[in-house]
């Protein structure tokens, strides 16, 4: 691998190490942070919104300094294009790195390097992009969020120089709004995935996902209620953050009509020892989400050997295959998933031999492989745009 003799990078992206529970774009800022140190001519300066007060600049690690961006409690549709993205500028400016890397599209991460671009070499990681939300009944409030966030990405992608899609379909988006230089690297998984030693409880059924509708744990209710109805044990763990309390109540009421409350836990902002005991306990992981990228947590139960039900969306249909990791489905399929779901419970040996091909193969999805190739990104992207001046 071509090596520099130093090399100043500015992370723009969301980070806090205090958190207990985090979504899958934090994981993967986190692990590819820890890894991409590794590498001695980096020095790695993580600037970063909050909205916790006179938090100053500090240092993490020899060559990791944290600078915290005073955050207005504004919404973010305002804050983010209006106040936040020029605070970040500012201390980007006196940085002075030799790259920029925002790990969001849109505002501020991806808005505030957008604008550094004439002056530094930009690379943005795109997790999700607005058009996976189109077909949400939202509010007026949420129409012009998106409206204006669409119209920011299409912004952006003139002036980045380079962007790394988290899986195939972000790639395909990126392309139809005319974007440059894309690199497909996808979502790594830890270490501790692979090593995790598992004591299956029978019947446990998992699923890990922030409670929104469009997450699809309705349509996962609605199949366990027909595997209860068959006479056959099975027991669901519902595990995630409420991001929409309107929804999470709904799923409550719709577990009391459907006679499954003995049948259902739901277990709320776990930490990350808590999540790892699930994922060892149980026998079956479920997808059901109408969007997705390149999920973490469908990675993580691969690589815990746990046999998998996913639906077909975003990234998923690069990552398995019908019949050999698992199951894919279609959205909102309660018949098919719960079809899936007794033929798992009653086959020991193919709930084994599907999760033992899962962990093979997510076994390229290691971090240090995804540093490796970001790192390589970084090289390219620097000497571009030297070579341009």
């Amino acid at each position: 691998m071509e090596i520099v003799n130093y090399m100043k990078i500015a992370w723009l992206c969301p980070y806090d190490m205090t958190k207990e529970v985090r979504g899958g774009a934090e994981r993967h800022i986190i692990n590819l942070k820890d890894e991409i140190v590794k590498n001695t001519d980096v020095e790695l300066h993580i600037v970063y919104c909050t909205n916790k007060k006179n938090m100053t600049v500090q240092k993490e690690a020899d060559n990791i300094t944290l600078h915290p961006i005073d955050s207005s409690s504004l919404p973010m549709t305002i804050k983010g294009i209006l106040i936040d993205d020029f605070k970040i500028m500012k201390t980007v400016k006196k940085i002075d790195p030799d790259i920029i890397h925002a790990q969001m599209i849109g505002a501020p991460y991806g808005l505030a390097a957008s604008l550094l671009s004439k002056k530094y070499p930009t690379i943005v990681t795109v997790h999700t992009m607005t058009f996976q939300m189109k077909n949400k009944k939202r509010s007026l409030k949420g129409i012009i969020h998106d409206v204006i966030w669409e119209a920011l990405e299409k912004w952006e992608t003139k002036r980045i120089h380079a962007f790394i899609a988290v899986a195939n379909n972000l790639e395909i988006e990126l392309k139809r709004m005319k974007a440059d230089n894309i690199t497909v690297i996808q979502n790594g998984v830890e270490k501790k995935w692979f090593d995790m030693d598992t004591t299956p409880v029978p019947g446990r059924i998992i699923c890990v996902g922030r409670f929104q509708k469009i997450k699809g744990q309705d349509h996962l209710l609605r199949a366990i209620h027909q595997v209860k109805s068959q006479g056959i044990e099975i027991e669901l763990h519902l595990i995630g953050g409420i991001f929409d309390h309107k929804y999470y109540n709904s799923l409550k009421v719709m577990i009391d009509e459907l006679n499954i409350s003995k049948n259902v836990e739901f277990l709320v902002d776990i930490n990350d020892d808590e999540l790892e005991k699930e994922y060892g306990e149980s026998s079956i992981f479920v997808l059901p989400s109408r969007e997705e990228s390149h999920p973490i947590a469908l990675l993580e139960a691969m690589a815990s050997g746990k046999p998998v039900i996913a639906t077909g969306v975003g990234g998923v249909p690069q990552m398995l295959t019908t019949g050999r990791e698992g199951y894919i489905i279609e959205y909102g399929d309660s018949d098919i998933l719960a079809k899936h779901l007794q033929t798992l419970l009653n086959d020991d040996t193919l709930r084994k031999s599907m999760g033992e091909n899962g962990r093979d193969t997510v076994s390229k999805n290691r971090w240090n492989e995804i540093s490796d190739k970001t790192y390589q990104l970084y090289l390219n992207t620097l000497n571009n745009f030297k070579n341009t001046r």
